[in-house]
């Protein structure tokens, strides 16, 4: 292509909104790392790093949307349903979201501004911490945050000790 046009990232919200849009082509939210986009090297390196850094921070928010929809199951079955599985399911429901609080605790401690290769900018605390309007964690990077979330449990707990 070699055009002139080609977007590049400035340290500003709405330049980085605009550069990668939240849709990718596959219909599921945009993931850096498969832009259809001609990114300048410097833009897609900053992209990738605060949608990673917006994917830590947004765990909480796509968590609650998982139990959402979880209770509304629940909520369809028959009472014969629920006594199979075992539990109150008020109770499970509370514990959930203690957890998910402690998790968004641990993982809104990861996003740094100071590890990226690419210069942020004079706003780059206010980049990594929050979102912008209308962006939304691709469900591909809420599932790696989970599986970082794991690994770490893991590691940290009895069974992770010899590694």
């Amino acid at each position: 292509s070699g055009s002139s046009a080609t977007p590049t990232v400035t340290a500003t919200l709405e330049d980085l909104e605009l550069m990668c849009p939240d849709d990718d082509s596959d219909g599921d939210e945009y993931d850096s790392d498969e832009s259809a986009f001609d990114c300048t090297a410097e833009g897609a390196e900053k992209t990738h790093f605060l949608h990673v850094c917006w994917s830590f921070v947004g765990y909480e928010t796509f968590m609650i949307d998982d139990v959402a929809r979880m209770q509304r199951a629940i909520s369809e079955l028959d009472e014969v349903e629920l006594e199979l599985l075992g539990q109150d399911m008020h109770r499970w429901n509370a514990e959930v979201l203690i957890c998910i609080a402690a998790n968004r605790k641990f993982l809104n401690q990861l996003p740094s501004p100071f590890v990226c290769c690419e210069d942020l900018g004079p706003d780059a605390e206010e980049l990594v911490f929050h979102m912008p309007p209308g962006h939304h964690v691709s469900s591909r990077n809420s599932s790696k945050v989970c599986y970082t979330l794991r690994q770490c449990v893991r590691d940290w707990a009895k069974e992770g000790q010899e590694e």
